[in-house]
């Protein structure tokens, strides 16, 4: 059946077309009888076909993910980028809760991570204060 519809996806099953269950065990036939049956793949095709559904979700998610995260230097443009454009803000932080605290008042935007391993370091100052910073945030807004 596979090979019959090519550009779909066929899973092991059949389908009934033009009836209806009358009653428990009676099908009531509307016209032709149209039933399609296909067997069972093998189990290996079916594993392969679903990883591979797995691999291209992934990457279109973690694609759409990366196309949205943006990288703000200083206050003007996080909030330029939290007002227009949806997805992360990757900013410095100096880790004073103040700092926080005044961006999640002012944009509604709050921390969403901090990476442990991978710590770039985009500016050298805090975004919102312009001290010191050592701290890659994520930021975004809840919706």
């Amino acid at each position: 059946m596979q090979e019959k519809l090519p550009g779909m996806l066929v899973t092991d099953g059949c389908i009934y077309v033009s009836a209806n269950i009358k009653e428990p065990g009676v099908i009531l036939q509307h016209g032709k009888i149209l039933r399609i049956f296909f067997g069972v793949r093998q189990k290996e095709e079916k594993c392969q076909l679903l990883e591979q559904i797995q691999k291209d979700m992934f990457a279109r998610a973690k694609a759409h993910r990366d196309a949205h995260i943006w990288d703000a230097h200083n206050y003007e443009e996080f909030t330029t980028i939290a007002n227009e454009k949806p997805g992360f803000i990757r900013a410095m932080w100096c880790g004073d809760q103040a700092c926080e605290d005044k961006i999640k008042e002012d944009l509604a935007v709050t921390s969403r991570c901090m990476p442990f391993n991978d710590q770039e370091h985009i500016s050298d100052v805090c975004v919102c204060c312009g001290k010191p910073a050592h701290k890659l945030v994520y930021w975004g807004k809840a919706y």
